[in-house]
């Protein structure tokens, strides 16, 4: 019995199949990777173009954001700039369009999340995150009852209890730093780990070619080689195989 072959196409469609698969599995998705609220116990209340940050103490690797989401409480619609300094020079490195948004009911605080945007905040470096609104608004703040600083480390990211000071609203300034830790969200690019489906389907995509290649060669040392399938002129033979009947000449 002559030896048959699936056809080049399926071959090659199992292999994209497989490259398509690995990329979408290891792509990395922007996900909620830092979040100090739930220890609010205080307040400060800000004049328009005034507002606090929150000081990022540290950063253990090389992270890209691209949400900030500050809680506050605005007295009116308004607008909002969302900003990052570098620290402890406090040089401007980021400064979002304004974004407007409405005013809240009394005595409700408002996550606000910023469009979307991509900054790298690199390992090693500190930074004074948050964002300055243009009216009258008031912010909630975590103080330590006992001692200090305190920090809070998720994901790498620590940000301690030394709150930033912005202001002016058409050019932000960081003015200095206070005692406390300013609620802060950030969206950002978790690392892609190579899970053990991905390794396969990049396993098989690899072992498809190299199946393919074998067989081209074993069919050739043994005197046959790969017919046209739409002009084979064996009879009955199945369109869905390559005829290997045709003998070299």
């Amino acid at each position: 019995m002559k030896p048959q072959l699936p056809s080049r196409k399926h071959v090659l469609s199992a292999v994209a199949l497989s490259v398509l698969l690995l990329g979408a599995a290891g792509r990395a998705k922007a996900v909620l990777i830092f979040d100090n609220s739930g220890r609010e116990n205080g307040r400060t209340v800000r004049d328009p173009g005034s507002a606090p940050g929150t000081f990022i103490f540290s950063v253990a690797q090389d992270t890209l954001i691209t949400n900030i989401s500050v809680l506050n409480h605005l007295n009116a619609p308004g607008s909002l700039r969302f900003v990052i300094f570098s620290h402890p020079t406090e040089t401007l490195l980021f400064a979002s369009a304004s974004e407007t948004f409405g005013a809240d009911p009394v005595g409700v605080d408002t996550w606000r999340r910023s469009d979307d945007f991509i900054f790298a905040l690199m390992t090693g470096q500190q930074y004074d995150i948050g964002a300055i609104a243009d009216v009258a608004s008031s912010w909630p703040f975590f103080v330590p009852v006992v001692g200090g600083p305190v920090d809070f480390t998720q994901n790498g990211i620590t940000s301690r209890t030394q709150n930033a000071n912005f202001a002016n609203f058409a050019n932000p300034v960081d003015t200095g730093h206070g005692g406390t830790d300013i609620p802060l969200r950030l969206e950002g690019f978790a690392a892609a780990v190579a899970e053990p489906a991905s390794l396969f389907l990049l396993g098989f995509g690899a072992l498809g070619l190299l199946m393919y290649r074998w067989d081209q060669k074993r069919l050739k040392s043994t005197g046959y080689r790969l017919a046209n399938r739409h002009s084979c002129a064996v009879k009955g033979c199945e369109k869905r195989f390559l005829c290997t009947t045709r003998p070299f000449s």
